[in-house]
């Protein structure tokens, strides 16, 4: 399913801008698991960060309600958000609306219904990091947050969960293949 989760234009007596919606886009997985997908582009910092910035806190607090209503309705939730926030990792929309924050490092920690910043830990130790350039200097505006379930491993006596076979020894089970696939990224320097 998909639907849209509209930036409602007044909160109280405050008036706001028009903004994109939330797409929250939900799927079922081959292991029969939901996937909920929500794609982000917040408001802008058009006038300054600081001005636009309540803005943004209201648009992340309408997707912070959709990710925790799916938190109690779902067993095993498994969410994965994604978009350009106009907010680094540690502004209030991203650290403290949402409570995202990287995960450990060793990953002992993981708490199923917290959300996860994928890319938190490595901006903030690399100078030159980011998803867009202004005025000369990186900065990580993008964002990919995941809930704890999708980071917590499934299966650690055999490593994982396998791929969908086609066949499981002489049994036919309908599946893609034994294998998954593989990938690299090349870079062409000129």
């Amino acid at each position: 399913s998909h639907q849209g989760i509209p930036i409602p234009h007044r909160s109280g007596k405050k008036k706001f801008r028009p903004t994109r919606d939330i797409l929250h886009v939900c799927g079922m997985l081959l292991n029969s698991d939901t996937l909920d997908i929500f794609v982000v582009h917040l408001p802008s910092r058009s006038g300054g960060a600081k001005e636009s910035e309540p803005y943004r806190l209201f648009a992340a607090g309408q997707l912070k309600a959709a990710v925790d209503s799916i938190y109690y309705y779902r067993h095993h939730p498994q969410i994965l958000i994604m978009g350009d926030f106009n907010d680094y990792p540690d502004n209030a929309s991203v650290n403290k609306r949402l409570s995202a924050e990287a995960p450990s490092q060793n990953g002992d920690s993981l708490q199923p219904q917290k959300l996860y910043h994928l890319l938190a830990r490595k901006s903030a130790i690399r100078k030159h990091f980011g998803s867009y350039k202004y005025q000369g200097e990186w900065g990580l505006l993008d964002h990919i947050i995941v809930s704890g379930t999708l980071l917590q491993p499934e299966d650690k006596k055999y490593g994982g969960v396998q791929p969908f076979r086609t066949y499981y020894g002489m049994k036919y089970q309908g599946g893609y293949s034994d294998h998954l696939p593989v990938w690299a990224d090349f870079r062409l320097i000129y």
